[in-house]
């Protein structure tokens, strides 16, 4: 019979030798490698004997919000086995007054079956969007008192604090997650106006597209072409490195996103997947 504790800094080797074998193995998308969340709580793993079966993470980062971070299964281990004892040890970590937001992405049909045999449902949908780079955007939309600079660590705590204000709570970062961000990004700046920053944007980028990862403006400035301006510079910089797209995800629900983008000359793809919440009873 299977034991259910939770995960030990000694268990790293075990869960490295999983995670590279799981044939069902959920990932959430973000800057961290699941090795990285080692440490954090809670994480459960299903054991018999020395051998790691299953392994599930719900560490809040920020504090009220537990995104499923990763599920893995290993070798020859239905992966509904130990899926739900692994989820009720977790919710046990979370008292009644603190119980933190719980969302997931969908992108795996077999994940997405697990959560909704879990009391999640969905509670939107994540889009994309896409454009070529050579295409030029039109230059009378720029704000020209807007300064455009690279952000640095320094900017950690002002960025943070747009991006709070910018997102509803499920798709806020954490100080730590900022500071991930911008370490392990392509390109990220910053938009000044005066000496205050009023919004940001954080990019990825390989030999032949890039992504848009975060962009944000401060919602007291929004409709200024703050955010045109700096899809603008980010349009001018991957020109010059000779990349042929860019992508960009957004909720379906975010109205004021989905018309800068438009603007900006992105267009969806079709592609979009569930973000499901769990539900407290």
């Amino acid at each position: 019979m299977a034991i259910y504790r939770s995960a030990q800094n000694i268990d790293i080797p075990g869960l490295t030798w999983l995670f590279q074998s799981a044939p069902f193995f959920y990932r959430h998308l973000d800057w961290r490698p699941p090795s990285e969340w080692f440490g954090n709580h809670p994480i459960y793993l299903a054991e018999v004997g020395d051998k790691i079966l299953a392994v599930l993470a719900l560490p809040p980062e920020p504090p009220k919000i537990a995104w499923i971070r990763f599920y893995a299964c290993a070798p020859g281990v239905a992966v509904e086995k130990h899926w739900q004892d692994l989820f009720q040890h977790c919710l046990a970590e979370f008292n009644q007054r603190d119980r933190p937001f719980i969302p997931a992405l969908g992108i795996n049909e077999w994940f997405s079956r697990l959560l909704t045999q879990s009391n999640f449902s969905v509670f939107q949908h994540i889009i994309s969007l896409t454009r070529e780079v050579l295409i030029p955007l039109p230059a009378e939309n720029i704000h020209k008192a807007v300064f455009i600079r690279p952000m640095v660590i320094e900017d950690v705590g002002e960025i943070a604090e747009i991006d709070q204000e910018a997102f509803e709570p499920i798709w806020q970062n954490s100080y730590e997650q900022i500071r991930y961000s911008i370490l392990r990004s392509g390109y990220a700046t910053v938009a000044e106006l005066g000496e205050r920053i009023v919004g940001f944007q954080i990019s990825t980028f390989d030999m032949f597209s890039a992504h848009l990862v975060r962009l944000a403006v401060r919602p007291s400035l929004r409709g200024q072409q703050i955010g045109y301006t700096l899809i603008a510079d980010l349009i001018e910089k991957f020109q010059k490195k000779r990349l042929w797209q860019i992508t960009v995800n957004t909720q379906d629900n975010n109205q004021p996103s989905i018309g800068l983008y438009h603007k900006t000359g992105f267009n969806l793809t079709g592609d979009k997947y569930p973000v499901y919440l769990y539900q407290w009873p």
